[in-house]
Order: C-alpha cells, then structure tokens, then sequence
C-alpha cells in the first residue's frame, strides 16, 4: 500500500514535470494562444500535488523510526518545488492580457450609424459573426465596428450555439464582452 501511494506520488510528478518543461507549446508563458484546457490541467495537477504532500506529510509524521523518511522528505520538498513553479506559471498565463484596440466602418454612410464593440477576455482567438461577417478576435482585442442603427446579429463561434439578434440605436454604443461567463453581452 505504501509503494503503491509513493507511486502515484512519483507518477504525479514526473506529469508535472513534463507539463512544465514539455515541448507542449500551449502551456509556455510567452505563447499568446494559451488554452483554457491547459490552464485546468495546470490547475488540477496542483490540486493533485497539494493532495500528495498533505498525504506525505501525514505518513512522514506517523513513521518516526521508519527508513523512507528520508526519501518521503525529499518527495515533499520536490512536489512542494514543483506546486510553487506551477503557480507560478498559471499566474503568469492569467496576467498576459495582450490589447488591440480596431475601429471598423461597416456603415453606408447615408443612414444613422452606432457602434458595435467587441472585447475578447476570452483565453483564446475567436471567430466573431457580425451581421454575416466573420471576424478573428485575439485575446484582449477590443474592436469596434460602425454598423447602420436598427437591428444587428452577432454570434461568437466558439461560445455560441446560435445568433444573437439585438438593436441598435443611432449614435449609441453596444459594448459585448467575450469571456467564459454564460452571458457574453454586457
């Protein structure tokens, strides 16, 4: 039972350590498409590792006399590293906030006009649909589009099952933010 628990300890660790010095380009800081599924698998491998140094630590405190408390402290003291550079890295992903900031005429310039903005504060790139026209949103992009006043459509692929119909008045602005939350439009 032990070398079985010691184990899955080692095993959690050596993931960890091929997420964070794998060639898997989807968890590296500087990459500015970085998935919401990596950033979970981030998250849960701390979660696991929390788990396996509170189980250490439980073990090592039962076993005074034992001949692995040794090896156990070097096990916590390596997982207790590896959890420090994993947040380390998961905060390091959430702070990265590129900006743009894009203004689009898409309005005939006879007829009243508003603005329809668009702010990505999604993780990744989205593929925007405005009024039939698709549009490819970095994250942080703030793009704004002059479109005529009346109603508009709009549809976030990556998010949305179906088109969103809305209304926009002249000289007004609708401001719809992409983000995880259910509700994009804000």
């Amino acid at each position: 039972m032990r070398k079985a628990k010691l184990g899955l300890g080692i095993g959690l660790a050596t993931l960890c350590l091929l997420f964070s010095t794998g060639s898997n380009s989807s968890l590296r800081a500087d990459d500015k498409t970085i998935s919401p599924a990596a950033i979970d698998a981030l998250t849960k491998a701390i979660e696991k590792l929390n788990k396996n140094v509170e189980a250490l630590d439980i073990k090592l405190t039962g076993t005074d006399t034992s001949n692995n408390t040794t090896n156990l402290t070097l096990q916590i003291s390596k997982l207790t590293s590896e959890i420090s550079d994993l947040k380390k890295k998961l905060k390091e992903l959430e702070e990265k906030q590129p900006y743009t900031s894009k203004r689009i005429d898409l309005a005939n310039s006879n007829k009243p006009t508003g603005t329809v903005r668009f702010v990505n504060k999604y993780f990744l790139s989205t593929t925007v649909v405005l009024n039939g026209q698709s549009y490819l949103l970095s994250p942080g992009d703030d793009i704004a589009f002059r479109v005529p006043t009346g109603k508009f459509t709009y549809q976030v692929l990556e998010l949305q099952n179906s088109i969103q119909y809305r209304t926009l008045n002249e000289n007004k602005e609708s401001i719809i933010t992409i983000s995880t939350k259910k509700d994009n439009d804000s």
